[in-house]
C-alpha cells in the first residue's frame, strides 16, 4: 500500500500543473472561450439521450466527454453516440470501444460543436482487472491554437490499478506535441475514501452538471 501510496504522488505532483477539481472548465485561447464539460450517462439506467442533450445545450458546453456509452447492445439497441449527433447540436464526434458487450460495442464517446481532428484512443492496462477500459483523444484549435482533449472511464476494481491506468494516460499525455492539453472523464475516485485520497487530486471533471434530473427512464 505503502508503494501504491507513493506511485500515487509521485503521480499527482507531476500533473498538478494541468489539472484542478471544477465541475466545468473554460480553456481559453486568445478572446474565444471554449466551454468543457463530461458526463457519465450510465448505460445500464436507459439514459434519456434527448434530456441530456437538452441540458448540455442549455449549459453551452461545447465539448463533452462521454462514459458508458453503448453501441446497438442489448440492453441499449441503438447508437447512443449517433442519437445525440441527430439532435443537431454537435455535429462531431469519436468513439473509443473498451469492450464488446451485449452484441454490440462499450465506450467512452467526445461529442463537440467544433470541428474534431486528429482523433484516436486506445486500450488502457487491464492486468488483474474484469473491465478493460480505454482513453481517447480528439483536437480542435481556435484562434490558431490546438487543444488537446482527452476522455477516459477509469476502473473502479482498485485503486492500485487505477493508478497504473492514469500513469499510462500521463504517459500518453506527455507524447502530446499539443501546447493545450486537458484531461477529463469518470476516474472512480471517492475523495472519502482512504485509500483514494491522494488520487482524487488529479481529478479534472467528476460527474458535473447541476440539475441533471430526469435523465434516466
Amino acid at each position: 500500500m505503502r508503494r501504491t501510496k507513493r506511485i500515487i504522488a509521485s503521480l499527482v505532483a507531476a500533473v498538478t500543473v494541468i489539472s484542478q477539481v471544477m465541475p466545468m472548465m473554460k480553456v481559453t485561447a486568445a478572446t474565444d472561450n471554449v466551454r468543457l464539460a463530461t458526463f457519465n450517462i450510465e448505460a445500464n439506467m436507459k439514459t434519456d439521450v434527448v434530456k441530456l442533450n437538452e441540458l448540455l445545450k442549455r449549459n453551452n458546453v461545447d465539448i463533452v466527454g462521454l462514459q458508458e456509452v453503448d453501441i446497438n447492445t442489448s440492453r441499449n439497441p441503438y447508437n447512443m453516440l449517433e442519437k445525440f449527433v441527430e439532435q443537431g447540436d454537435y455535429a462531431y464526434s469519436s468513439f473509443q470501444k473498451a469492450i464488446e458487450t451485449g452484441g454490440g460495442d462499450y465506450g467512452v464517446a467526445l461529442l463537440s460543436n467544433l470541428e474534431l481532428i486528429n482523433t484516436n484512443g486506445g486500450a488502457l492496462n487491464s492486468e488483474g482487472i474484469k473491465e478493460a477500459r480505454a482513453w481517447q483523444k480528439g483536437e480542435i484549435e481556435v484562434n490558431g491554437k490546438v487543444i488537446a482533449v482527452y476522455n477516459t472511464h477509469l476502473t473502479h476494481e482498485s485503486v492500485e490499478a487505477r493508478a497504473k491506468q492514469l500513469l499510462e494516460l500521463k504517459a500518453t499525455m506527455d507524447q502530446d506535441p499539443a501546447e493545450y492539453k486537458v484531461a477529463f472523464g469518470d476516474f472512480n475516485t471517492y475523495p472519502t475514501a482512504v485509500s483514494d485520497r491522494d488520487l482524487s487530486s488529479f481529478v479534472l471533471f467528476q460527474t458535473l452538471l447541476s440539475g441533471a434530473e430526469n435523465l434516466y427512464q
